[in-house]
């Protein structure tokens, strides 16, 4: 399945890490700030979207 659209973290990213915990790929880096998905590990699932408490992460089309 091929998605419209890419997930990305913005610079308000606090890298509280809750998004690497929720990701069912593990394909955030949060050693980096702000925090990077690898996009060709993720499957687009937004379960980092919803758990980021700050709404760093977002759709990128």
């Amino acid at each position: 399945m091929e998605y419209e659209f890419d997930y990305v973290i913005s610079s308000s990213c606090i890298v509280c890490g809750k998004c690497l915990s929720a990701c069912p790929e593990h394909c955030i880096d949060v050693l980096k700030h702000p925090c990077v998905i690898d996009q060709e590990k993720c499957v687009h699932c937004g379960s980092c979207a919803e758990i980021c408490p700050v709404g760093a992460v977002a759709k990128m089309d």
